[in-house]
């Protein structure tokens, strides 16, 4: 699942996330895989003042709302979308894509 490569995802308000796949270093989810999605711009075109992260896990794959109650539909309607980076991630959240 791990991913080296810089992969950006514009959503469809236009805000523009960096996306990183590997396991989590701590917290609740600590050792599961997961994709973080870093805010780079937003969608009035600015950078953020603060880094602010979605976190997508497995249980929360394709939903609108992740786990951790926070919005992400843009991320799999955008274009690009996070599906044309990790088109079939539901299925292999647990081994490499």
């Amino acid at each position: 699942m791990e991913r080296n490569i810089p992969i950006h995802v514009v959503s469809t308000t236009n805000t523009t996330y960096s996306i990183e796949a590997r396991p989590l270093e701590r917290g609740n989810h600590a050792g599961e895989p997961a994709i973080i999605c870093t805010i780079t711009v937003t969608e009035q075109g600015n950078q953020p003042d603060a880094p602010a992260h979605i976190y997508i896990h497995g249980d929360c794959w394709g939903h609108d709302i992740t786990c951790g109650q926070t919005r992400a539909g843009g991320i799999y309607n955008g274009s690009p979308s996070i599906y044309d980076w990790f088109p079939n991630q539901g299925n292999c959240m647990n081994s490499d894509c």
